[in-house]
């Protein structure tokens, strides 16, 4: 009985052992450079012909957003643009064409605009904005996966520019694509 005994102890420990062994650690601390390696990848790129700038921005909120966004995470993102500061896109020139953020948007065809991202533990919120034909802006949402890897979840549209003769570029009247509408009776109600 006793050998009995020692060997399901052995057991058991080589099984907590192996268990043990093969716990994941800690996900080290999360990195603004792989969250833009994810967005250049899966967001950008697919975009097509293209020049990519960086530049610290607000999305145009002025710190203020009705958009369906985790606060805190709104927080972190205006918290990581409160500084002028672009972010140097030059390792990933391979992958798009990097262009400096003063560039004029009209010599370079379509601009996409790239904000610093705001991390808040596995989560990440980045602001796109597209200057060229058409003119609108994107928040860009992330989560970091268990192994590690940052994975697109949502994008929202933060503005777009007005359509028609009178249109100007940062004219758009942005609402918020995600909250209810005013009903016809609403507007007309405001209108008097």
């Amino acid at each position: 009985m006793t050998f009995r005994l020692g060997i399901a102890l052995a057991v058991l420990l080589v099984l907590a052992a192996g268990i043990l062994l093969l716990r994941p650690g800690p996900m080290p601390e999360p990195r603004e450079v792989d969250v833009l390696s994810v967005l250049v990848t899966q967001f950008v790129g697919p975009l097509g012909d293209v020049s990519v700038a960086s530049a610290a921005s607000d999305c145009r909120t002025d710190g203020e957003t009705r958009a369906v966004l985790p606060a805190a995470l709104f927080q972190a993102f205006l918290a990581a643009n409160a500084s002028a500061e672009a972010f140097d896109l030059t390792p990933f020139a391979h992958r798009v064409h990097v262009v400096p953020p003063d560039a004029d948007a009209a010599s370079s065809g379509t601009v996409v605009s790239v904000s610093r991202v705001g991390l808040l533990g596995n989560d990440a919120l980045v602001c796109v904005e597209v200057f060229g034909r058409e003119e609108r802006a994107f928040f860009v949402m992330f989560q970091r996966r268990h192994d590690g890897a940052w994975n697109v979840t949502r994008e929202l549209t933060a503005w777009e520019a007005p359509e028609g003769p009178d249109a100007r570029p940062g004219t758009a009247v942005e609402e918020p694509l995600f909250l209810p509408r005013p009903s016809q009776l609403e507007r007309a109600a405001r209108e008097r």
